[in-house]
């Protein structure tokens, strides 16, 4: 059986004492209460023929306030009896006294804990010559120096405390296992293999990335894909999932799909195309005329044929061109 730890500030009553210390204060509190006032100790005056005058007594202006609860019942009876002031007063030291019995009893559960964490152990402390208060601070400031200590003086410190309690550093050294010189080569090759190879491949497609930036920068300047910008975002959509092969086929398919886009292509297309018919027209009459200059009264010589394009009207032609391009 361990001998009992005797705590700083540990003021547990022991069992020869008849009361404890809560006690004794509530007994001396409870005579100071009990005791007559100066107007009860008076004795009573006699009784005469008439009855005596009571004054009035101005109402006062103090708020009521109860006695303490920790008061008797016969207490309580005498409290509208004492001085408003005292009456405070008594109430302050009330509230002091409680304030002290809670610290009083925290300190006591503190030190009830400390002694049962710290009780299995006393036998090593005592045999080292040491108390409870030298054990635990001794271990806080081992703690204490493991964390801020430089690294130096934190391996002089294990080193001592090997010693100390008897550990074989040297044996934990060589129980690590050595590692192997041509298995350490081999890794720090792979390594540089593995580093070599992700060189290449972010320069690769870097690369790949300046490739592609300079064909859309080429494909954007062509006149051709004026409205380039305004179906950039489209064209990746479209290129992303698949549904194009290219940025021609992209921007095709992208324009296509705005109306108002489209509509300016159809015109442009007519256009044009109008244009190569009066052209052609104009080409072929020309050489129809150039031929028949050349052969002028020779028999059988008729006009040239007029073909059946050359005698639609610009209505038809552009009807023609538009029914075209919904087939299409």
């Amino acid at each position: 059986m361990t001998d009992e730890i005797e705590l700083p500030q540990d003021e547990t009553p022991t069992p020869d004492e008849s009361i404890s210390l809560r006690e004794e204060l509530e007994n001396a509190f409870k005579d100071v209460r009990e005791k007559p006032t100066e107007e009860e100790a008076k004795p009573a005056a006699e009784p005469t023929g008439a009855p005596p005058v009571v004054p009035e007594q101005p109402q006062s202006s103090v708020e009521k306030v109860s006695p303490p609860n920790s008061w008797t019942a016969a207490a309580k009876a005498k409290w509208e009896t004492i001085d408003p002031e005292l009456r405070s007063e008594i109430l302050k030291r009330e509230s002091a006294v409680e304030k002290g019995f809670s610290k009083f009893d925290e300190e006591r559960s503190v030190g009830k804990t400390f002694k049962e964490v710290i009780s299995p152990y006393m036998p090593i402390i005592q045999a080292e010559g040491g108390t409870p208060i030298t054990a635990i601070q001794s271990l806080l400031n081992t703690a204490y120096q493991l964390r801020t200590a430089t690294p130096q003086a934190k391996g002089q410190l294990l080193m001592q405390l090997a010693q100390q309690y008897g550990a074989d550093m040297s044996q934990v050294s060589q129980s690590q296992p050595a590692i192997d010189p041509q298995l350490q080569a081999i890794h720090q090759e792979l390594a540089q293999l593995k580093n070599a190879r992700q060189q290449e491949l972010t320069m690769r497609e870097q690369q790949e990335q300046a490739a592609v930036q300079s064909t859309i920068s080429s494909f954007a300047a062509d006149p051709k894909n004026v409205h380039f910008e305004s179906v950039r975002a489209e064209m990746a959509a479209l290129l992303q999932a698949g549904r194009a092969k290219d940025l021609q086929e992209a921007y095709d398919m992208a324009v296509w799909a705005k109306p108002d886009i489209r509509s300016t292509l159809l015109q442009q297309q007519i256009a044009e195309q109008e244009a190569k018919r009066v052209a052609d027209a104009k080409a072929k009459a020309a050489a129809a005329r150039k031929a028949s200059g050349s052969v002028t009264g020779s028999p059988g010589a008729t006009a040239p044929k007029v073909s059946a394009n050359q005698e639609r009207s610009l209505r038809e032609e552009l009807e023609a061109q538009f029914a075209a391009a919904r087939n299409s």
